[in-house]
């Protein structure tokens, strides 16, 4: 559930800052930084999240390649040939970092995930404030309402949703020693 609950935010951030980037595109320096940094932290989460469903190393890696890819060409339509590079480039080490991540650790997967797409969110805002920083001193008012918007639904739906993944595996977990300790 949380799994399919990130991956929608991060599909859903990628198309919004993909159109920012378009939309105040200005060749500068900083440019294929800032797209890299999105798709670092974008495909270090995807690569994580795919390894909780495929659990082997080499098919979660592929996966995590495959789904990242599609995101950076939406992500960078339009843009530079030289984004798009520098962009594939991060893509695949973040896919395989994410995938060997999540493979390596068998505790923490829920903490894991909400925590690398947290930082996926915080990139993208990160990002586009950078990004439009020649028209917009100010950082906030670099960022788009809408934009911000939606990162601030995305991260009180990933709290609550850790919550209640929280709650529901200690209500589990206690119901379960309950009915050990009665049949002893």
């Amino acid at each position: 559930m949380i799994e399919i609950l990130c991956l929608g935010i991060i599909v859903i951030l990628a198309l919004l800052t993909g159109r920012v980037f378009r939309k105040q595109y200005k060749k500068n320096n900083i440019a294929n930084c800032l797209a890299m940094l999105v798709v670092m932290t974008m495909s270090t989460a995807i690569g994580i999240i795919i390894a909780t469903w495929v659990p082997e190393m080499v098919l979660s890696t592929i996966l995590s390649i495959i789904v990242s890819l599609a995101l950076v060409m939406m992500l960078t339509y339009k843009l530079p040939i030289t984004i798009l590079i520098e962009s594939i480039t991060m893509l695949f080490m973040g896919a395989m970092m994410g995938a060997m991540l999540s493979l390596m650790t068998t505790n923490y997967e829920v903490l894991s995930i909400v925590f690398f797409t947290t930082i996926y969110i915080a990139s993208t805002i990160t990002a586009i404030g950078l990004w439009n920083k020649e028209d917009y001193p100010v950082f906030r008012k670099a960022v788009p309402v809408h934009f911000m918007g939606v990162a601030v639904v995305a991260v009180c739906v990933l709290v609550g949703s850790t919550v209640l993944t929280s709650f529901n595996a200690n209500s589990k977990m206690n119901s379960e020693i309950k009915v050990e300790n009665h049949h002893h």
